[in-house]
């Protein structure tokens, strides 16, 4: 009986890892690779998903080896630590073009730039203790937010695409209505 609980615990963690690695693959192919490498036919493409995902995994494998020797006391504290670094970033870039009208390319640049540095400096030139991670993605998306909406203004940010906006939802959903009308 304890090899089938050892086995089904370990086909869960497999099938996780999997689904985790198959995520960041399709997520390089669709949101990346595509929009850099417009001109790829379907092999090239899957082909080089499928090495993004052995990357990933090495890369995986290789974290948990080095914390599991490294005696960290958590890996959900350093996951989340990490996903702050990152996903504020990403969190106050698609806010800022979200809700303003006047983002443009070189705000949402600026913004990438100003928080990633704002939250290295905090992460590696102050004491541990002055912070508590879980700050990391507000700081992250505030920083963005500013940053991104000044500079947008000063380098000439114009009103935004029409239906890009959170503003626009009146007008889609009229439009939506008028079609459905017809």
């Amino acid at each position: 009986m304890t090899s089938v609980l050892i086995a089904t615990i370990y086909a869960a963690a497999q099938s996780t890892i999997s689904t985790g690695l198959n995520s960041v693959a399709t997520s390089w192919t669709l949101d990346v690779q595509d929009v850099v490498f417009s001109n790829l036919d379907d092999k090239k493409r899957t082909k080089i998903a499928q090495y993004v995902s052995l990357g990933v995994g090495i890369f995986s494998t290789v974290v948990s080896i080095e914390m599991a020797h490294t005696g960290i006391s958590s890996a959900c504290v350093r996951f989340n630590g990490f996903m702050g670094l990152v996903l504020g970033v990403l969190g106050g870039i698609f806010i800022l073009g979200i809700f303003t009208k006047r983002a443009n390319l070189k705000g949402a640049y600026a913004a990438m730039i100003a928080s990633s540095i704002v939250l290295l400096v905090i992460k590696y030139a102050l004491p541990a203790e002055t912070l508590s991670i879980c700050a990391y993605s507000l700081i992250s998306i505030v920083v963005s937010l500013i940053v991104g909406y000044v500079i947008s203004v000063l380098t000439g940010g114009k009103t935004a695409p029409e239906n890009t906006t959170v503003y626009d939802i009146a007008s889609i959903h009229a439009d939506k209505s008028r079609e459905a009308r017809r």
